[in-house]
C-alpha cells in the first residue's frame, strides 16, 4: 500500500509510525454557593488545574508526545464547579513506552484528585497502532525503484504522525506513506509547490506501471 499523507519532501517515505490513544480526564467535585458556603464545595476546576500543572506536554524524550488539547467544565461564577474535564492524546513509537505514559497520567490524576477529596475518572480511546516496515519490504522496493526511475534519491523516515497506513498495516497490508512536500500542514496557510506536485505524480506513475 501507498498512502499520500506526508509533509516530508518528495522522495521520502514514512516506514515507521506511532501508536496513538486519546484520553478524557473527568474530575467530579462538589457544588456549593461560592459566596455563602464555599468551604462546603470541592472545586473541580482547581483540581483539574493542579493535574494539568503536573503533566508533561509536547515531546517526551523524543519518542513520545503528550498533548493537552481541550478543557471544559464549570458554569455560573457564583457556584463552586462540581465537574471539569480535560481531553488530550498520547503518541509513542513504542507501545511499552505508551503504556508508561498512560500510567503516569492515571497516577497523577488520582493522586491530585485525592488531595482535594475529589474523584478522577480517566477514559481511554484506542485510535490506531504503530508500525515499522522494513526498507526491503515489497512496498519499499517498489517505492525505491520508482524514485530511481524519476532520478530522485529514496529516503526512509519515521513520524509520530498517523495516517491510513496505520490501519492498513494493522490488517496486514504492508504500507508506507509517501512524502508530498506539503507546507504549513494543519493550518489555514497549507500549500504545495507545483514542482513538488509534479515530482510526486511522476513517482506515483512509476509505481502504478511498475
Amino acid at each position: 500500500g501507498f498512502v499520500l499523507d506526508s509533509e516530508f519532501p518528495v522522495g521520502s517515505a514514512i516506514n515507521q509510525s506511532s501508536y496513538k490513544k486519546k484520553f478524557t480526564i473527568g474530575i467530579s467535585g462538589k457544588s456549593a454557593h461560592a459566596a455563602v458556603s464555599p468551604e462546603k464545595g470541592i472545586n473541580s476546576v482547581k483540581v483539574l488545574g493542579t493535574i494539568i500543572s503536573q503533566l508533561p506536554t509536547g515531546k517526551v524524550e523524543n519518542d513520545s508526545v503528550i498533548n493537552l488539547a481541550f478543557i471544559s467544565g464549570g458554569g455560573s461564577t457564583n457556584v463552586i464547579p462540581d465537574y471539569a474535564e480535560l481531553k488530550g492524546e498520547n503518541r509513542s513509537y513504542n507501545e511499552e513506552r505508551l503504556n508508561e505514559l498512560i500510567k503516569k497520567i492515571e497516577d497523577c490524576s488520582n493522586t491530585e484528585a485525592n488531595k482535594y477529596n475529589a474523584t478522577a475518572k480517566i477514559i481511554w480511546e484506542d485510535m490506531y497502532s504503530g508500525y515499522q516496515i522494513s526498507e526491503n519490504a515489497v512496498c519499499s522496493d517498489i517505492f525505491k525503484s520508482a524514485c530511481r526511475k524519476t532520478k530522485i534519491k529514496p529516503v526512509f523516515v519515521k513520524s509520530l504522525g498517523g495516517s491510513d497506513a496505520n490501519r492498513l498495516n494493522k490488517i496486514g497490508m504492508e504500507s508506507i506513506v509517501l512524502g508530498l512536500g506539503m507546507k504549513e500542514i494543519h493550518s489555514n496557510n497549507e500549500y504545495i509547490l507545483t514542482e513538488d506536485l509534479i515530482k510526486a505524480y511522476n513517482i506515483l506513475y512509476s509505481i502504478a506501471v511498475n
